[in-house]
């Protein structure tokens, strides 16, 4: 299973979106969002809504689904 920072990177790449992109879209600042990528930090359950709404996907993590 991959991470939540992998599947976050690989739905933002297939959607053609970058970083600044998915910001506007979900209303998380563009750091964040690339430290969560890189695993560096672990995203709130609110950014993590967010996310998975604005990439129109479901994120796994451990046997839950966002």
């Amino acid at each position: 299973m991959n991470t939540i920072a992998e599947q976050i990177l690989q739905a933002r790449t297939m959607k053609g979106l970058d970083i600044e992109d998915l910001a506007q879209l979900t209303g998380v600042d563009s750091e964040t969002l690339m430290q969560i990528e890189q695993g560096v930090i672990d995203p709130q359950l609110s950014s993590l809504t967010q996310i998975s709404k604005a990439l129109n996907c479901s994120l796994e993590i451990g046997d839950f689904s966002i």
